[in-house]
């Protein structure tokens, strides 16, 4: 068979797989299961000895599958016209965005994140409402821009499965690259939460989820949450000196830590055109990050790494 069902442990993805496609180099988690009975089938490479085709890859039932059956399924395959195939895949893709359409809110509800220690709806509800302004438009210029994440994905993605720092640039910082997320943060996901990751599952999700919350209109609180609690984080490191960046009127670098007499920070750095774009780069790769490290269908509970 030249195609089969990918099955991921979250039992809410599945990919159709092109026999062609899988890389020989790279077969973790890969489990693949028959389109037609339902079977796991194991996948072949070309020339190998289990070769029912020797001179290309493809997909074939166990040896303790029955025979019958087998054939069956093999010729079954084979008549799949293109609109099957594509109608096949078409609905495995609805039926993805439809979890994600249920669940991703809940999902990402409880994200708690060590550096600051602090809960998402916390700041939500206690932020000064500059945040949400900026949340606002942030959201909007990211739901509107036609620009293709994917490349940002695959990068941070890279880093997070490394349980490496996620370092971030764009052209007004030039050399100038800091961190975020902590590092220790990221390897205590890895290592503590979700155990061995699958990277093609997590991209799939990603992928989905940044669908989600460009598209649909059901998601545009969930992307100013997003952004506004983005934004929190990214002022909150310029004030500590985690990140660099904002320009002065003057052309200097400078950072935000002048406050009023109540602490209240002085917001004049955002009616700068370069510094809004600034943030807003920086507010992508946290967004992109934390969508990264959704960990399939659990909540991160409140603790913090030992």
């Amino acid at each position: 068979m030249d195609i089969a069902l990918r099955v991921f442990r979250h039992n809410q993805y599945l990919e159709l797989l092109q026999a062609s496609d899988v890389d020989a180099d790279d077969l973790t988690d890969l489990v693949c299961q028959c389109v037609e009975c339902g079977n796991f089938v194991d996948w072949i490479p070309p020339n190998s000895p289990e070769a029912l085709r020797k001179r290309s890859a493809h997909f074939r039932h166990p040896r303790n599958v029955d025979n019958k059956l087998a054939i069956y399924c093999e010729k079954r395959v084979s008549t799949y016209s293109s609109a099957k195939v594509k109608n096949l895949q078409k609905s495995i893709t609805e039926a993805r965005s439809r979890y994600v359409r249920k669940e991703f809110w809940k999902l990402m509800a409880n994200y708690y994140c060590e550096v600051l220690n602090f809960q998402v709806n916390d700041i939500l509800l206690d932020a000064d409402p500059k945040y949400r302004e900026m949340g606002s438009l942030l959201a909007t210029n990211f739901r509107e821009e036609p620009g293709n994440f994917t490349d940002n994905i695959l990068s941070i993605m890279d880093y997070v499965f490394q349980g490496m720092p996620v370092w971030i640039t764009h052209p007004y910082l030039g050399n100038k690259r800091r961190i975020m997320p902590n590092p220790s943060m990221q390897k205590y996901f890895m290592e503590h939460m979700t155990g061995k990751l699958n990277k093609k599952l997590h991209y799939l999700i990603c992928l989905d989820v940044l669908k989600f919350i460009k598209e649909c209109k059901s998601s545009w609180e969930i992307c100013i949450r997003l952004f506004t609690l983005a934004a929190f984080c990214i002022i909150d490191y310029f004030q500590t000196g985690i990140l660099l960046g904002l320009e002065a009127p003057d052309g200097m670098e400078i950072l935000i830590c002048e406050k009023d007499e109540q602490g209240n920070i002085n917001f004049n750095f955002w009616e700068n055109d370069k510094n809004k774009l600034i943030i807003y780069h920086y507010a992508i790769g946290h967004v992109l990050a934390w969508v990264a490290l959704t960990p399939y269908n659990q909540t991160i509970p409140q603790a913090s790494p030992n």
